[in-house]
């Protein structure tokens, strides 16, 4: 399987702790972040491919905000 994951900037990292010191201050247990966006999940044979067609598609965007609201 191959993933391709778009991991999150420092500050986004830092709301991410800030919200879960949020949740921990209700009794939400604290686990440990990664934040990331899955973008792609390939499970085929063909991961070269997946790979180029990947990097193809992508080259044509610079990185974005992502904003939740729920």
């Amino acid at each position: 399987m191959l993933c391709v994951i778009a991991i999150i900037d420092d500050a986004s990292r830092k709301r991410l702790l800030d919200i879960q010191r949020v949740g921990e201050s209700f009794g939400i247990p604290c686990r440990h972040l990664r934040g990331h966006i899955t973008l792609a999940t390939y499970l085929g044979t063909e991961e070269n491919a997946f790979i180029s067609s990947c990097k193809a598609i992508l080259s044509a965007y610079s990185p974005c905000s992502v904003l939740y609201r729920s």
